[in-house]
C-alpha cells in the first residue's frame, strides 16, 4: 500500500504528462479520479 503522499506523487505527474490521444486522456483521467478517490477527495463525475 502506498503512502498518502507517494498517492499524491502519482496524480500530480499523471496531471502535468502531456497525452497526445484523446482516448489516452481519458484513461488516464480515471486512473487520477480512482487515486483521488482512494484518498477520500471529491471525484468529478
Amino acid at each position: 500500500m502506498k503512502t498518502e503522499k507517494e498517492i499524491r506523487r502519482m496524480i500530480e505527474i499523471l496531471e502535468k504528462t502531456k497525452i497526445p490521444s484523446e482516448d489516452d486522456k481519458n484513461k488516464v483521467k480515471i486512473q487520477i479520479d480512482i487515486l483521488k478517490w482512494v484518498l477520500g477527495e471529491p471525484v468529478e463525475h
